[in-house]
Order: C-alpha cells, then sequence, then structure tokens
C-alpha cells in the first residue's frame, strides 16, 4: 500500500498540471453543437475555402477548437429552439449582440467588425432629397425616406437582427412598401434579392452587396449611411448557458484575441471589403479588438 501512495500523487500532481497548462483538454471532453443557417457554409468548412467576412473569420474564430465541433445546418427559425436545450452545448455563429439576446445567451468576443448596414437604391431611382439627410449625407428616417419613393419596395430578411437601433426603425416603414424574405438561409439573403432587381432597396452591410454583385451583371445603385446607427457593428458566436459552452467560447475568445493572429483577422476582412473601406474597417479592429494573449476572457 505504501509503493501506491506516491504514485497516486504523482498522478494526482500531473493531472492538476494537465489543467492548468493545457485547459483545451475539458473542453475536448465534450463536444459543441455548432449550428449555421448559411447552408453553403458547410462547404466551406469542408473545403477550408471561405467566401465572405461572415465566413472567413468564423473559420479562424473557430481553428483552435473545430475538433471539438459537431456542425449542423439549422433554417434560422429552428436555432431559438435548439439553443433552449441545456443538456447541451449549443452555439449559433454569425449573431449579432442585441440588449435581449443578452439577457438569454452567453456571447464570445466579437468575430467580425463591419461598418455599419446602410440603405442601397438603384439608380433608376432619382436621389435621395436633401430634407430627409443630415449635413453629412446620412438619412434621418428610414421610413420617411422610403415613403418618399411610393412606388418602390424595399427587401429585408425576415427573423434576423438588424441590431437594436434598425429593428425598430425598420419596423416603423409602411409594410405595403417591404418584401420579407422568408428563406431558410439568412446570410446576405436580401443583399441578393436586391442585385437580381426583385425590389428598388435594401438595407444591408457594404461587405454582402461587395461579395454577391459580381453574380448579377449591370448592377448600378447609390448607398447612403444611416443616422443614428452604431459607428460598426460585431458579430459574435452566441451559444446557450452550459458549462461545456463557457468553456468552448473561453477558447474561441483566446483565438480571437491572440496577437499573432492579428494580421490574419484583419485580412479576413479586408479581402472582402471595397478598397475605400480597408483603412476603416483595419482601424476598427485595432481600436476594438484585444489582442493580448495573455486576455482573460
Amino acid at each position: 500500500m505504501r509503493l501506491k501512495r506516491p504514485f497516486s500523487y504523482l498522478w494526482a500532481l500531473l493531472s492538476l498540471l494537465s489543467f492548468v497548462l493545457f485547459p483545451s483538454f475539458v473542453v475536448a471532453a465534450e463536444k459543441v453543437h455548432v449550428i449555421y443557417d448559411y447552408q453553403k457554409f458547410n462547404e466551406v468548412i469542408k473545403s477550408n475555402k471561405p467566401n465572405g467576412i461572415a465566413t472567413a473569420t468564423a473559420l479562424l474564430a473557430l481553428s483552435d477548437a473545430s475538433q471539438n465541433v459537431n456542425y449542423e445546418y439549422l433554417p434560422f427559425a429552428r436555432h431559438e429552439i435548439a439553443l433552449k436545450k441545456i443538456t447541451e452545448p449549443t452555439c449559433a455563429l454569425f449573431s449579432l449582440k442585441t440588449v435581449e439576446r443578452e439577457n438569454r445567451y452567453l456571447f464570445s468576443l466579437p468575430i467580425a467588425f463591419q461598418l455599419p448596414q446602410r440603405l442601397f437604391i438603384r439608380k433608376s431611382l432619382s436621389g435621395v432629397n436633401k430634407q430627409f439627410l443630415t449635413k453629412d449625407g446620412k438619412i434621418i428616417s428610414l421610413r420617411d425616406t422610403i415613403a418618399s419613393y411610393p412606388n418602390a419596395k424595399v427587401v429585408t430578411t425576415s427573423q434576423i437582427s438588424y441590431g437594436d437601433y434598425l429593428d425598430k426603425e425598420i419596423a416603423k416603414i409602411n409594410p405595403n412598401q417591404v418584401i420579407k424574405s422568408e428563406g431558410t438561409e439568412t446570410h446576405g439573403f436580401h443583399a441578393r434579392m436586391f442585385l437580381a432587381e426583385r425590389a428598388e432597396m435594401t438595407i444591408a452591410f457594404s461587405s454582402d452587396i461587395q461579395t454577391y454583385k459580381s453574380q448579377f451583371s449591370d448592377v448600378e445603385y447609390n448607398s447612403y449611411p444611416i443616422a443614428k446607427v452604431p459607428d460598426f457593428m460585431t458579430a459574435h458566436i452566441m451559444c446557450n448557458k452550459t458549462p461545456g459552452s463557457q468553456a468552448f467560447l473561453k477558447v474561441i475568445n483566446q483565438t480571437v484575441s491572440h496577437p499573432h493572429n492579428r494580421e490574419a483577422i484583419v485580412f479576413a476582412h479586408t479581402r472582402y471589403l471595397p478598397l475605400e473601406e480597408h483603412a476603416i474597417v483595419e482601424r476598427i479592429i485595432d481600436t476594438s479588438a484585444d489582442f493580448s494573449a495573455s486576455a482573460e476572457h
């Protein structure tokens, strides 16, 4: 019996050291169910070839945790049901953080940074009247601006959040002028419908327009920033409140905050943005991201 004590003590010490020095081992004990509503992300995962900011930043954020993940495509309408499970750590990609969601879910650090959505209008319509613009050219009221084009339609995607402020503003638009896309995926779908001339206007990220406009010929449009929206938007991984989800998000946060990943994170954004936005987004990343390898989140 005396011979077993040193061995037992040594084994306990090694176990403790492995927990402290290699925390990712803890995550490996429990698979995380990661859901997404962009159906083509399955191809992106297999090929490791992203096709936009969302997929590029998601692959990068998941790079240190991907072996502990079970991926599943799930229409956005079913995300809420999946995230309500408390028996399994479940996380949703490509999520905006809102006050309502923060009360119910856990969030990663920002994994993607974007300039806010803009109002895109076909050039076949006249330019926005100055009475609807601030002195620096921003849309004062979406409702009033869109109402000034009574025969035009604006396409949006139902069920997604555009952020706290824009959700309220979009709700004020005359419903007779709104086309709500009910597609099974939300990833830039309204941007594609706009470019396909299904509507004269949309509210979208310029990166989504940039990503898909090459698929459509002779597309001409004007775009306008919207007053009172945040200077930039952040995308996150959103999880249910379980110990497994917390451990998973710790790994994600360590990846996106590591200084060695700074250049890769910047490139994952700028390669899908128009040139005039490169310096702006890089500055946002450098002032808003916490590139500290020792940061605790």
